[in-house]
């Protein structure tokens, strides 16, 4: 004969969230608006955030309050708290948090969301984690770096980011793309006069004589020195120049 038992009302049920951030014995249940639950400590959370830390110093509801099940902002004694942030966005925050591994930013959106949280929960190691990863980012693509970039006003990693996007022509670089709603206009163009400047630059060069580029070389025949264009830097101009007129 089946038989079936109730589920225990402290048992997490959690959708999306992994361990350490499924235990039981946690103080805290962090919810997400997608409906996943991270069961996390206040004590660790405190420590990485101040604004956590301020948010549990507030005294807790009186008892009756926290057992009463229509009481949704507690679950059997144990506060839940919603927030903003996604699934993914929270699992990056926390997995900082805890000790262990750092997450691996890898893209757009792992940068973004750690960057966002990082300055949300003023958690300058996190903000400092998220941008020491963009230059990793910005060698596989430098026009998502350079937005990143230009959110969060990282300088100096804008002008580097702007300086890898000169290895694509800029047609591929105005593709559609929803990440590229996240960058003021201002900062759009200052990217677009950058790249036109350094492509006008090369240009003028390409289209100058190649008389004009008078290279001294020794004359092995005569041990003196000679002036001129000599053959080698023809053939790499007339293949390198047209190249550079797209990718300059």
């Amino acid at each position: 004969m089946a038989s079936s038992a109730a589920a225990d009302p402290q048992e997490p049920s959690v959708t999306g969230a992994r361990a350490p951030f499924d235990d039981a014995d946690a103080d805290l249940i962090i919810r997400c608006p997608d409906g996943a639950e991270f069961w996390v400590y206040k004590s660790i959370l405190a420590r990485a955030s101040p604004v956590f830390k301020e948010m549990f110093a507030f005294p807790p509801p009186p008892f009756g309050l926290q057992h009463d099940p229509s009481n949704k902002d507690y679950r059997n004694s144990v506060p839940v708290v919603d927030v903003s942030e996604d699934t993914h966005a929270m699992e990056l925050l926390l997995t900082f948090c805890y000790p262990m591994k750092a997450p691996k930013l890898k893209t757009f959106e792992d940068i973004q969301a750690a960057a966002e949280a990082g300055k949300k929960y003023e958690m300058t190691e996190l903000v400092q984690f998220a941008r020491e990863a963009l230059p990793v980012f910005a060698q596989s693509n430098a026009p998502l770096a350079y937005v990143l970039a230009c959110v969060f006003r990282w300088s100096q990693e804008a002008r580097a980011a702007a300086k890898l996007t000169l290895r694509e022509p800029w047609d591929a670089m105005c593709r559609p793309s929803p990440q590229l709603n996240c960058i003021d206009t201002s900062d759009y163009c200052k990217l677009q006069d950058y790249y036109s400047r350094c492509r006008r630059g090369v240009i003028a060069i390409s289209s100058a004589s190649l008389n004009d580029y008078c290279i001294p070389r020794s004359c092995y025949a005569c041990s003196k020195l000679r002036d001129g264009t000599p053959n080698w830097f023809r053939t790499y101009a007339d293949a390198i120049f047209p190249a550079l007129r797209e990718r300059p």
